[in-house]
């Protein structure tokens, strides 16, 4: 396993204020309602690009939440047999089911450096099951996060590669502003945001190739839709004529799960 990671110094040791940007986002949590969260036992890591934070098969369960950086849940082997099945951002939690008593089911590498809080299962269970009112939202994120999934799942079987690229954008686009980690284009209507992933990496999470990947992106800057200002940053500059593309529905705004 190619992981290195190093405890970081105690004064970073919280939550970072991402996570608790989306939970107040998403969910009708409060602030304060999830300060018990910050004082969980539990241990800061740091991931450097390009490392595995778990590898298949998984010795033992495990949870984080991340605080900054990219990284990818994926089973396979890179330009053969790899599928990326999901990505996540700060805010995000990674072994969600592992609370459930079940296992980490893929390999998760970082795509740029990351940091992460590492959380016993069982101690978040056991603060989950003490805390329903916090344990209900928590459970109402995870199930938005399948219903992404599930979108990106019937773009890869039933769209042509152009739709698939637009709607891969718009998703992670959407995933970015609930947590502000984006900034509006000069005109006040294009939206540029980090997509640190590099083209094999995104054909693997939509089923395309990266000559697709390429050609598609190519396409997309001739007809003014994206722009690519930097290597990692994409701007979309007709997000609605992408999200007619796609047929892409934005799970993200307006959600409220019930209280």
């Amino acid at each position: 396993m190619n992981m290195n990671t190093e405890t970081l110094p105690p004064s970073t040791h919280n939550f970072d204020r991402s996570v608790f940007r989306k939970l107040t986002k998403l969910t009708r949590l409060k602030g304060g309602e999830l300060s018990a969260l910050s004082r969980l036992h539990s241990t800061p890591l740091h991931v450097a690009k390009g490392e595995t934070l778990i590898e298949m098969p998984a010795t033992q369960q495990r949870f984080f939440v991340v605080t900054s950086g990219w990284l990818c849940a994926h089973s396979g082997q890179a330009g053969l047999t790899r599928q990326v099945y999901d990505i996540f951002q700060a805010g995000d939690f990674v072994g969600f089911e592992t609370l459930l008593g079940a296992g980490n089911y893929f390999s998760v590498e970082a795509l740029t450096s990351a940091q992460l809080i590492e959380i016993s299962p069982s101690v978040m269970a056991q603060f989950m099951m003490e805390n329903p009112h916090i344990a209900q939202p928590f459970h109402a994120l995870n199930a938005l996060r399948h219903i992404v999934l599930m979108d990106r799942m019937r773009s890869i079987a039933r769209q042509k590669p152009r739709a698939r690229v637009a709607h891969f954008l718009l998703e992670i686009a959407n995933r970015e502003r609930v947590t502000s980690l984006y900034h509006d284009g000069e005109n006040g209507n294009s939206l540029t945001f980090n997509l640190p992933m590099v083209q094999i990496m995104l054909a693997d999470c939509i089923g395309l190739t990266a000559v697709h990947i390429s050609r598609t992106l190519t396409w997309m800057t001739q007809e003014n839709l994206i722009e690519r200002p930097a290597r990692a940053l994409i701007t979309l500059k007709n997000e609605t004529a992408l999200i007619d593309l796609a047929q892409y529905r934005n799970r993200y705004i307006p959600f409220k799960p019930p209280s």
